[in-house]
Order: C-alpha cells, then sequence, then structure tokens
C-alpha cells in the first residue's frame, strides 16, 4: 500500500486536500477522483456547534460547583473571622 499525503485537522480543505486527490488518482488511474467539500463544511458545522454546546455546559457546572462550595463554606462559619 502505497503512503498517501493527508490533510491535518487544522487544515480547512485546502491544498493538502488537492495533494492527497492527486495522490489518489496516480495510486488509482482508472478511478475518478473528486473532492467532497459539501460534507466536509457540514461536519465542520456540527463540529463547531458541539464545541459551543460544551463550552457552555462547562460553564454552568463550573459556575454551580463554585455556587455550592461558597453556599456551603458560609453556612458552616468557613467565612467568618
Amino acid at each position: 500500500m502505497a503512503n498517501l499525503p493527508c490533510a491535518t485537522h487544522g487544515d480547512r480543505g485546502g491544498d493538502s486536500l488537492k495533494t492527497s486527490a492527486a495522490a489518489l488518482q496516480l495510486l488509482l488511474p482508472a478511478a475518478k477522483v473528486t473532492e467532497v467539500r459539501q460534507t466536509a463544511r457540514t461536519s465542520e458545522g456540527l463540529l463547531a456547534k458541539v464545541k459551543l454546546l460544551m463550552l457552555m455546559v462547562t460553564s454552568v457546572v463550573l459556575v454551580s460547583a463554585g455556587s455550592s462550595v461558597a453556599g456551603t463554606m458560609e453556612y458552616y462559619g468557613a467565612g467568618e473571622k
């Protein structure tokens, strides 16, 4: 099996995708090699939404935990000197 260049995760469908397509075309001359950017854009949009959701959930959990700890400290008198 030939070593083919592959796109990095940070790439937005640039030169490495074209390089990979060209390498596949050379490896499989009878096949039609095309770049499917629509699928990549859809997946990218979904991943961006999931990242935002995870950030929001993390923020809510941290604020809730901090409030709980602060309330517990005040209840047991740890806030007083």
